[in-house]
């Protein structure tokens, strides 16, 4: 609980607030969004230099419509592009729009497209989850459909085309590490570096089996999986 409510040390090169007294009080932030992410922080992420976690940090804040909530298309991009202006003054973080089946306002590349091109942000782009795209039906070689500079994120995760009965279950507890499934991961990879990629690959594989793991076993394996998508290998 206490994590939940500290404020973020790494937003302190834009809001200083913490010293060494400070944290050992909780104050909540004062803002109008609560970001919750998953984030199991080990002895090695703080034995990296203030300034790699930084980095790590700025990279990127993600938004979605998981609820479903319908709105016109272009109410959609009206927001997008105010919460990324508002963004630009807190953050250097690119604000990634991840457009899912789940999303009744923009789940095609199309519509996906004219949201970032509408918004015409510099900090705003477009999450790629190879999962989402799978089961929207939209194949590998669309990827290069995207503009670089549109292309901001891109998390790796595979599964089977046919939907299962409950599909939130489905993508909470049963999709697959890359190269386990059935959706060609490689051909993700490869479309999206031609397409000129060049940030950081995201693994994101919601899976009870693999929750049920030792941890240090599972970040072993979803290492071996991914770096098999990639034809040159990872560093």
């Amino acid at each position: 609980l206490v994590s939940m409510t500290k404020r973020s040390m790494y937003i302190d090169k834009l809001d200083p607030f913490h010293t060494p007294e400070s944290r050992t009080h909780i104050i909540p932030g004062k803002r109008k969004y609560l970001f919750v992410y998953p984030f199991v922080k080990t002895r090695d992420w703080y034995l990296l230099p203030l300034e790699k976690r930084q980095e790590i940090m700025d990279h990127h804040i993600k938004v979605g419509n998981i609820p479903g909530t319908p709105a016109e298309l272009e109410r959609v991009t009206e927001a997008f592009a105010a919460l990324c202006q508002d963004a630009a003054n807190h953050t250097n973080a690119k604000v990634v729009y991840e457009f899912m089946p789940f999303d009744v306002n923009v789940r095609s590349l199309e519509s996906a497209l004219a949201l970032a091109e509408g918004a015409a942000q510099p900090n705003g782009g477009l999450a790629i989850g190879t999962w989402h795209m799978a089961k929207l039906g939209i194949p590998p070689e669309d990827m290069k459909r995207i503009p670089s500079e549109y292309l901001a994120w891109v998390e790796l995760s595979d599964g089977q085309y046919e939907d299962m009965e409950d599909p939130i279950d489905e993508v909470i507890n049963h999709r697959k590490l890359p190269g386990e499934g059935e959706f060609g991961i490689n051909a993700y990879v490869d479309a999206c570096i031609e397409a000129g990629y060049e940030e950081p690959w995201g693994v994101e594989v919601l899976s009870e089996e693999l929750r049920n793991l030792p941890i240090e076993e599972e970040f072993k394996r979803a290492y071996e999986t991914t770096a098999a998508q990639f034809r040159a290998g990872v560093a």
